[in-house]
């Protein structure tokens, strides 16, 4: 479980605060200064817009972009982190979400892994929620009193501290530990959770890292749930690494965690969406992929899966190609 001290949430007892607003400005002043030259060469590279089913028996992931998807499994339609905007007037979107909101097909859950507006976006879930009244909304400790705030009803949202499971016909939620913090504003630093997901569903377990840095709680996941399909795993920002081991994964680290893991398949996450480190943009996808090829002798079947934004991706029938791949994302 967390360190808990007051109203105040910590990773591990003894863990210090970081400069987050120092950290934040300079990465601002860096996207003003380097904006230009970090965009994609080639956009169109990266988005393959798509109306999804309304509802889908086997299992169908759309990456939205950033950290949101869309997950459609047994006639279950499941958004997490959802985020159609972008993060601030400070760090706009750079790509389109691959679904717009016009073309989500009706939502029955939404699991978010913390309050952070890159992941817990007002404009988005006031969206989702107004179309889907009904949808039931999941979140960590200390979030739901945020939706009472904006006038919608507690009644289906639900909080959860790390462990914590809901089982509900058909379909098992499980928030899980991840090595991050939470704020919104300025005053309100850890006050609330933060977390990774476990989708038990139609015979199929799908891990959602949400935002995290290295920790044990990879290897205490894999003790609980020792079969997992598919994970979603962050990998990026990058870079300034000596901020970010703190708070993200490297790609490098994100690949010895999926090892750790023991999951079947990869989708990397978490990367061009945003300009949130001073990475170039494909620069995670690129470390990734160089990783796996020297790793390949430890991974043996796993498959790695490149997904463009608002691509289906069915785990049952895409086959992944490194050779082709690499081609593919150095000529960008």
């Amino acid at each position: 479980m967390p360190h808990r001290k007051g109203t105040l949430f910590f990773n591990e007892k003894g863990e210090s605060f970081d400069n987050v607003f120092g950290h934040t400005a300079l990465m601002f002043l860096h996207l003003i200064k380097n904006y230009s030259s970090r965009k994609p060469k080639n956009k169109e590279k990266w988005i393959e817009t798509s109306i999804p089913a309304t509802r889908s028996q086997e299992l169908v992931l759309t990456w939205i972009g950033h950290a949101s998807f869309l997950i459609q499994v047994d006639n279950v339609n499941i958004l997490v982190d959802p985020t159609f905007y972008s993060s601030s007037c400070f760090f706009p979107r750079i790509m389109p979400p691959g679904i717009t909101q016009d073309n989500l097909p009706p939502i029955d859950f939404v699991l978010l892994s913390h309050n952070h507006r890159d992941h817990m976006d007002r404009k988005s879930l006031r969206d989702i929620i107004n179309k889907n009244p009904r949808a039931q909304i999941m979140v960590p400790m200390g979030d739901r009193k945020w939706f009472g705030r904006y006038g919608y009803s507690l009644d289906l949202v639900s909080e959860f501290n790390w462990w914590e499971s809901i089982n509900l016909p058909n379909i098992k939620f499980t928030f899980l530990p991840a090595y991050h913090w939470s704020q919104r504003w300025i005053f309100d630093r850890n006050k609330s959770l933060w977390g990774s997901w476990m989708i038990e569903v139609g015979g199929q377990t799908i891990y959602f890292g949400g935002d995290t840095a290295n920790w044990k709680h990879f290897e205490q996941i894999a003790q609980e749930f020792p079969r997992i399909d598919v994970a979603l795993m962050p990998v990026g920002p990058c870079e300034p690494r000596n901020w970010m081991e703190k708070a993200h994964l490297s790609p490098e680290q994100a690949g010895k965690a999926f090892l750790t893991l023991n999951a079947q398949h990869f989708i990397p996450m978490h990367w061009g969406t945003f300009f949130f480190g001073i990475d170039y943009y494909e620069q995670p996808i690129e470390r990734l992929l160089q990783w796996w090829k020297s790793n390949e002798s430890l991974l043996g079947t796993k498959q790695l899966h490149i997904n463009k934004m608002g691509k289906q991706f069915k785990p049952q029938s895409n086959i992944f190609d490194l050779g082709k791949t690499i081609s593919n994302i150095l000529e960008i």
